[in-house]
């Protein structure tokens, strides 16, 4: 029998299993550490045949900045039903459960990066921001060198308070960005995957900042933030001394 509801604590190992069947790239143990902090700050929704948990929906409470008006916000994600009772409309009773435990929160507004955008309009949702990715040759890169300007490689720890000082301070933040708190930083840097950062400094105060993985002679850049073209040109720069293995 069909039946949805909330997921508390002990659903936590069933749901985990949906999650990396429907996200087979993640395996129990490497997003168990991840996974279980994005739980303790969210809220989970699943629907059961019986008692087994065959659908299942995570909702995670932020805060945007929208031209300095801070608006609570619910982040979907990890939208995933086991292949068996996949065409049952499970997610439409979640998701109706989860709209429900929005309206209760007054969370006004929800952002999800759909796999199917007919699929969520049908709940309400419409496309308001483009994600673009840029490939090319490490040669390619411009180069214009300041000396003005230093970068330096660092930990996570040791980067972690100037990702949030430039992060808090870059203009595009209230235009709907996320407020980032000191769990979601930890969630999506340290915990993600083994970034290595680069802190950009002018005059010893934090101008930008890099996250970026190296693997299989590829560079694959995360996250960049700068305060001019300067910056974002020299933390650019740092690419082209990397040893790609």
């Amino acid at each position: 029998m069909k039946n949805v509801r909330e997921l508390d604590r002990s659903d936590y190992e069933e749901q985990k299993k949906v999650i990396c069947v429907g996200f087979p790239w993640n395996t129990p143990e490497s997003i168990d550490a991840r996974l279980r902090s994005l739980c303790e700050h969210s809220y989970s929704f699943g629907s059961f045949e019986d008692e087994k948990l065959a659908s299942q929906i995570i909702a995670t409470p932020y805060t945007i900045d929208f031209h300095n008006a801070l608006i609570p916000m619910a982040g979907i994600g990890f939208v995933a039903t086991l292949p068996e009772f996949q065409r049952q409309g499970r997610i439409d009773d979640v998701m109706e459960l989860l709209l429900e435990k929005m309206n209760e929160e007054n969370m006004v507004l929800s952002y999800l990066a759909p796999f199917s955008y007919r699929f969520y309009q049908k709940f309400g949702y419409e496309k308001i921001f483009d994600m673009i990715e840029y490939s090319g040759k490490i040669e390619a890169l411009p180069s214009k060198k300041s000396e003005d300007l230093v970068c330096m490689e660092m930990t996570w720890e040791e980067a972690r308070p100037y990702l949030r000082k430039i992060a808090r301070e870059d203009p595009l933040i209230e235009y709907g960005q996320i407020v980032r708190e000191p769990w979601w930083e930890e969630y999506k840097f340290h915990l993600r995957k083994d970034y290595t950062f680069v802190i950009c400094f002018k005059d010893k105060m934090p101008v930008g900042y890099m996250a970026y993985l190296v693997k299989d002679g590829i560079v694959d850049v995360f996250e960049i933030k700068n305060k001019g073209e300067e910056v974002l040109l020299a933390l650019l720069d740092v690419l082209k001394d990397l040893e790609y293995k």
